[in-house]
């Protein structure tokens, strides 16, 4: 008999003497079942050459684990823990936490996995196996800090979607905050207050794996307001130095600085700026930080939810693989309040 043939329950029952719940019970390596009956119906179900069929037992398992009958397949997951964190990013989680709200809601399970950032090769030919494995339907990638090729992992029997631009290869559909537009709509705000003079102070690492949006929509503003913006404006730097920051801020002299970390708060404050008094303080991803200072929400939750509406999209049309022409979903940041900027 061939390995490939459907077996049923129902056959095995017949063939071992057993009811079917036994054999299901039996099959799952239930302790529900006494030894003797368990091995004869793996016996039985050896002989036929019988074998789980991944998608079901995924979907069986979530039945059991979350009482609903209403279960319609599994989704992964996929982080790289930085290694300076001991767990889960602190903008991911909000992420995660948007796409198992909406998962669940459209009937499908969702697990996380994490890659070694030491060896993501590895973890990348790992997760293939699972997703084989466990036949997994969904994968949603997060926004690595720096990009990771996945090439290795095969897409056919997936329908993926990966957030901001966190793949050398391949080219997914993918999700990202609205970064280019978000920032030109904080600077007219921002002139709004009465600043005039911004200045960008930005990590290069922040910028590159984004194809540079931030900056760019930093120089599309002043070309939007027709101003020659002033060389020193933008600066992107390879590491934070406070020396080299507040060198830069005495011989720029902005009104406000724009950057992704609230020490810069402190450093100015540190140089004898009171913020917002004398100079006011706007951060770029104020959910990644801890002070009150004022900045951007990039709704990373709202990104985890359109991140599954997305995939669950591409499952339900039966869309896996490599698509020939990616699509993006923007989603525009918003604005948080605090302390670091001037009422008017």
């Amino acid at each position: 008999m061939s390995g490939r043939k459907s077996v049923s329950l129902r056959r095995i029952a017949e063939a071992s003497g057993c009811s079917i719940a036994t054999v299901s019970e039996a099959l799952r390596d239930s302790t529900r079942v006494r030894a003797s009956t368990k091995n004869r119906v793996l016996e039985v179900a050896r002989m036929m050459n019988y074998t789980v069929d991944p998608k079901v037992q995924a979907m069986m398992s979530a039945i059991r684990c979350h009482g609903t009958s209403s279960f319609r397949g599994s989704i992964a997951v996929v982080d790289i823990l930085d290694p300076d964190l001991s767990s889960i990013h602190p903008f991911h989680r909000p992420i995660f936490e948007g796409i198992c709200e909406c998962a669940e809601r459209l009937g499908f399970a969702t697990e996380l996995f994490i890659i070694d950032r030491a060896d993501p090769g590895q973890g990348v030919k790992r997760l293939d196996r699972i997703i084989k494995a466990r036949g997994i339907d969904g994968l949603i990638v997060l926004p690595f800090t720096d990009a990771v090729d996945f090439s290795c992992l095969d897409f056919g029997r997936v329908s993926s979607v990966s957030m901001d631009f966190c793949l050398v290869a391949p080219k997914l559909h993918h999700v990202y905050p609205d970064h280019h537009s978000s920032i030109i709509e904080a600077l007219y705000d921002l002139s709004n207050l009465g600043y005039k003079r911004p200045g960008l102070y930005m990590l290069k690492s922040k910028d590159s794996r984004l194809k540079y949006r931030w900056t760019t929509g930093f120089q599309s503003y002043h070309l939007m307001i027709g101003e020659v913006i002033d060389s020193r404006a933008a600066v992107v730097v390879d590491s934070l130095d406070e020396k080299h920051f507040i060198n830069w801020f005495n011989d720029y002299r902005p009104d406000v600085v724009l950057g992704h970390f609230d020490l810069f708060w402190d450093w100015l404050e540190k140089n004898g700026n009171a913020v917002p008094e004398e100079v006011g303080f706007f951060c770029l991803n104020r959910v990644a930080q801890k002070s009150s200072c004022c900045g951007l929400d990039l709704n990373p939750r709202q990104l985890g939810v359109v991140a599954a509406e997305a995939v669950v999209d591409l499952i339900n049309r039966g869309e896996v693989g490599v698509p020939e022409h990616p699509k993006g979903i923007s989603v525009m940041a918003s604005r948080m309040p605090g302390d670091s900027l001037r009422a008017n």
